[in-house]
């Protein structure tokens, strides 16, 4: 299967803010704290976060099931 073959990243990604690299902490400080303060009092809209929590929770019970499944089969 190709797609599960190991594959070549690149060696440094850097967080870009405003088109800029922010390559130092004072950089990534000053991007975290801009984009807090653009962010702040501004309404949201949560229901976006809905498929994301079922998306976990889902993947969660499926673990959990499995667990118990693998313990049930191999605990006897």
């Amino acid at each position: 299967m190709s797609w599960v073959k190991q594959c070549k990243l690149p060696a440094v990604e850097a967080i870009r803010y405003q088109g800029l690299s922010c390559n130092s902490l004072p950089d990534l400080w000053h991007a975290l704290h801009l984009s807090y303060n653009a962010a702040a009092n501004r309404s949201v809209e949560l229901s976006i976060l809905d498929d994301v929590f079922f998306f976990f929770c889902s993947k969660i019970y499926n673990a959990v099931l499995d667990r118990s499944l693998w313990q049930t089969i191999y605990n006897k």
